[in-house]
């Protein structure tokens, strides 16, 4: 998988009568090569990895007792987003660790925040500036597990999640504060897109509703301008 605009990255999953995982990122024109997760031990196996481009970090997906059957993990797994420094692969920042899988995290258009979806349908957004957590929402209350997309506006002012349920999540970025619980569609939910103005998106279901809203910005380009 590509890990920023230069580096690609690859996750081994061997079965061989042991669960062995290893994780490396290889700098795609000199071919250098970083092992972040070599398989030894059962914490800090990763899935996947995305670069902070803006710090050079890597953010990585880490699951630790992790089982190579991710329909039925075992009891012990957890999952939870680490940071590490790409000069001397130091953690610099690490997530709460959970239960409940990450099948999604993704960073604002400026690197500001990192959102993430748990499996459960809570979301979590954490300030890469600071290092530390924003705001967390409860799990299903918004929407439901098995979230599908999850994307901030290109403006980085609104976080929207769409889910294994007939809802959507729409989040002020920067505060949490919830903008609607009531886009409720006729079937689940498959997707959400944003357009380049960042002032409408576009939801789809699987039964093929497709819907586009439109969001007031009440003050224009200042609207939240320190995202």
């Amino acid at each position: 998988h590509p890990v920023g605009e230069t580096d690609v990255g690859f996750l081994v999953n061997e079965f061989s009568g042991v669960d062995k995982f290893m994780s490396i990122i290889w700098e795609w024109t000199s071919g250098e090569e970083n092992v972040l997760f070599n398989g030894q031990g059962d914490e800090g196996a990763i899935r996947w990895n995305i670069l902070d481009e803006l710090r050079r970090n890597i953010i990585s997906h880490a699951i630790d007792y992790p089982n190579n059957n991710w329909s039925s993990p075992s009891p012990k797994q957890v999952s939870y987003i680490r940071v590490f420094s790409q000069t001397d692969n130091k953690v610099v920042y690490s997530t709460p660790k959970k239960k409940e899988f990450i099948p999604l995290y993704v960073l604002s258009p400026n690197r500001k925040y990192l959102a993430l979806a748990r499996n459960n349908g809570a979301v979590e957004v954490h300030d890469m500036d600071r290092l530390a957590m924003v705001w967390e929402s409860e799990p299903e209350k918004v929407i439901g597990g098995g979230v599908q997309s999850l994307s901030f506006s290109p403006d980085g002012t609104m976080l929207l999640a769409t889910g294994g349920s007939n809802n959507i999540g729409l989040w002020e970025s920067a505060s949490g504060r919830l903008v609607t619980s009531d886009l409720k569609h006729f079937s689940i939910l498959a997707m959400g897109m944003w357009n380049e103005q960042a002032n409408a998106f576009l939801t789809a279901s699987r039964k093929g509703e497709i819907r586009f809203y439109q969001i007031a910005n009440p003050i224009g380009a200042k609207y939240l301008s320190n995202l």
